[in-house]
């Protein structure tokens, strides 16, 4: 009996420290999504932190007849963000946590409206990489965006 609770233990034990190393791994990824949404260089960060394919869509919009490419910046949902105003108020949150799979909500205000823009990422091995891009004000997704499944 004793054998077995503490087998219980150890699995609980594990189970939640590999939670919190997921979540860890989602904390920075969510310090890297909220400074790359503070400027307008973006390729980089797209290459290294975006799904192969996303990333290929992004990064080569006009080359496929079927995507008309996004003419929008992905990060502040607009065509004109306001640097300014997004540094003052930016925040993420974590909104799920699993092995594999995680959401990360940014929050901020631009030219007086409270957008919201939700990452929802794949565990890549060690790392997570940006699947797709939620715009829940909009009901609209990256991936559809971009012709995408």
């Amino acid at each position: 009996m004793a054998v077995r609770r503490n087998l219980i233990g150890m699995a609980v034990a594990i189970g939640l420290t590999a939670t919190c190393w997921a979540a860890a791994g989602l904390d920075e990824m969510a310090k890297s999504i909220v400074g790359a949404t503070q400027t307008s260089d973006h390729a980089s960060f797209i290459n290294d932190n975006f799904v192969k394919e996303v990333a290929s869509k992004l990064s080569s919009p006009g080359e496929s007849d079927d995507a008309e490419g996004i003419d929008f910046d992905i990060f502040t949902y607009s065509q004109d963000p306001d640097y300014e105003q997004i540094r003052k108020t930016i925040k993420s949150e974590v909104k799920q946590a699993g092995d594999a799979n995680g959401v990360i909500r940014v929050t901020f205000t631009q030219y007086g409206d409270e957008i919201a823009v939700e990452y929802h990422l794949k565990k890549s091995g060690e790392r997570w990489l940006i699947d797709d891009v939620i715009y829940p004000n909009d009901d609209f997704s990256l991936r559809s965006g971009l012709d995408m499944k």
